[in-house]
C-alpha cells in the first residue's frame, strides 16, 4: 500500500505524539484533575487543595506511573479518594472510591461512636436504618451518641 507524503506526515505524528493511548479515559481524566487542583492556582478548587499543601507524589508526574500504581477505576462510578484528607496524591494514600465511600471520608462530617463503632454520622444511620434528621435533631440537642440511636423514636408526641 502507498501513503502520499501528506498521509504518511499526519500519521508519523500522531504515533510521535501518542504516548500511553489513554487519553480521554476515566484514569487519565482523573490524574489531570489532581494535578490541577494541588498545582494551577487558577484552577476552581486549588484553595482546597493545593492551597493548604496538598501536592502530588513526584511520581505521578508521570500517567503511565500513575496508572500501574492505582490500575483501572472499578467502575464508572469510582473516582480517586485519599485516604488521609490531609495526606499526599500518593500511591499509598489513595484508592478509587464510590461517591458514598468519599463522602465517609470529608473533614466536614459528624463522626460519632455507637457500640465501639467510630463512623460518619450519616453512614451510622444507613447502617442502622435510622432517620438522619432525628439523630441529627438529638445530637444537636446534646443527646450523647449511644443515647442517640438507642432511644425509640416516640411517634405520637413532637420527638426530639
Amino acid at each position: 500500500h502507498t501513503c502520499s507524503c501528506v498521509c504518511l506526515k499526519i500519521a508519523l505524528w500522531v504515533e510521535n505524539r501518542t504516548t500511553h493511548g489513554m487519553s480521554g479515559t476515566k484514569e487519565h481524566k482523573a490524574w489531570k484533575a489532581i494535578h490541577a487542583r494541588c498545582g494551577n492556582p487558577a484552577t476552581r478548587s486549588y484553595p482546597l487543595y493545593g492551597g493548604r499543601g496538598i501536592f502530588v507524589d513526584p511520581r505521578w508526574d508521570n500517567f503511565e506511573q500513575f496508572y500501574a500504581d492505582m490500575g483501572r477505576a472499578p467502575s464508572v462510578s469510582h473516582s480517586i479518594e485519599r485516604k488521609d484528607n490531609d495526606g499526599p496524591y500518593s500511591p499509598e494514600n489513595c484508592v478509587w472510591a464510590t461517591k458514598t465511600e468519599q463522602a465517609n471520608n470529608r473533614r466536614s462530617n459528624r463522626l460519632v461512636n455507637v457500640g465501639g463503632t467510630v463512623s460518619s454520622l450519616a453512614d451510622c444511620c444507613r447502617r442502622l436504618d435510622f432517620p438522619y434528621a432525628v439523630a441529627l435533631r438529638r445530637l444537636h440537642f446534646g443527646w450523647s451518641d449511644e443515647r442517640t440511636f438507642s432511644e425509640p423514636i416516640k411517634r405520637n408526641k413532637v420527638a426530639i
